[in-house]
C-alpha cells in the first residue's frame, strides 16, 4: 500500500476547508447581517465538516500504511489519535450547524458546546501529530519534517486556545440573554417598572422643588393663596 490516497484526499481535505474557512468569514463580515449572515454561516461550517471527514479519512489511510510496513509505535498511534481529534472537529461543526439557525440565546449555547469539543479535538490532533514529530525526531532521516511537525504542533495549540476563548464569550453572552419568552417578559416587565418608579421619583422631585414654601411667605400674603 501506497501514500498516494492519504496524499489525494488530505489534499481535497485541505482544498473544502479553504472554502468553508472563506465562507464562514463572509458570513461574519461586517455587512452581513440576519439571514443572509446565518445562512452562509450555515454553509462554511457544513464545508468544514465535510473536510474534517476528508483528512479524518486521509488520516486513517496513513495509519494503515505505518501499520501495514511496521512503522514505529509513535507514528502508527500518532496518525490514529489525530484521526480521532479530526473526526471530533467534525462533530464540532456538526454541533454548530444544528444551533446556528436557532434563536439567539440557543445559538449561543451550540456555539459554546462546539467550541468546547473543538478545544478537545484540536488538542488530540496537537498529541498525535507530537508523537509523530517525535518519530520523525528520533527515527526518521529527514530533519524537516520532524520540523514542519512541530510547527503544525504550535498551531493546533493557538488554534485550541482561539476555540477556548470563542466558546466561553458565547457561554457569557447566553448566560445574560433570556432563555425563554417568558423570561424576556418577565425582564421587560422589571424594565418597565423601573423607567416608570424612576420617572415618578424624578417628576416628585421637580414638584417638591416648583412649590413654594409656606414657611417663607410674608404677613401680607399670609390670606392669598398661590
Amino acid at each position: 500500500m501506497t501514500t498516494n490516497r492519504y496524499y489525494v484526499v488530505g489534499a481535497i481535505g485541505t482544498v473544502v476547508f479553504a472554502v468553508g474557512a472563506c465562507v464562514v468569514a463572509a458570513g461574519l463580515g461586517e455587512g452581513q447581517r440576519g439571514a443572509p449572515r446565518v445562512s452562509r454561516l450555515w454553509l462554511g461550517a457544513i464545508l468544514l465538516v465535510v473536510a474534517s471527514l476528508a483528512v479524518t479519512i486521509s488520516e486513517l489511510y496513513l495509519h494503515t500504511f505505518y501499520s501495514a510496513n511496521d512503522a514505529v509505535y509513535e507514528a502508527t498511534i500518532g496518525t490514529l489519535v489525530a484521526a480521532v481529534g479530526t473526526f471530533f472537529t467534525a462533530v464540532a461543526g456538526v454541533v454548530f450547524v444544528r444551533g446556528v439557525k436557532r434563536p439567539f440565546a440557543a445559538r449561543e449555547r451550540s456555539v459554546a458546546a462546539a467550541g468546547a469539543i473543538a478545544v478537545a479535538a484540536t488538542l488530540l490532533v496537537a498529541a498525535g501529530e507530537a508523537l509523530t514529530a517525535l518519530a520523525y525526531s528520533r527515527h526518521g532521516d529527514a530533519g524537516w519534517q520532524a520540523t514542519v511537525t512541530w510547527l503544525a504542533v504550535a498551531s493546533r495549540l493557538f488554534f485550541a486556545s482561539a476555540f477556548a476563548a470563542l466558546a466561553l464569550g458565547a457561554r457569557r453572552r447566553a448566560a445574560a440573554q433570556p432563555s425563554t419568552p417568558e423570561a424576556r417578559r418577565r425582564r421587560r416587565r422589571r424594565s418597565l417598572a423601573f423607567s416608570v418608579s424612576s420617572a415618578a421619583r424624578r417628576n416628585s422631585a421637580a414638584a417638591s422643588v416648583a412649590r413654594p414654601n409656606l414657611a417663607s411667605r410674608s404677613p401680607r400674603t399670609l390670606g392669598t393663596r398661590w
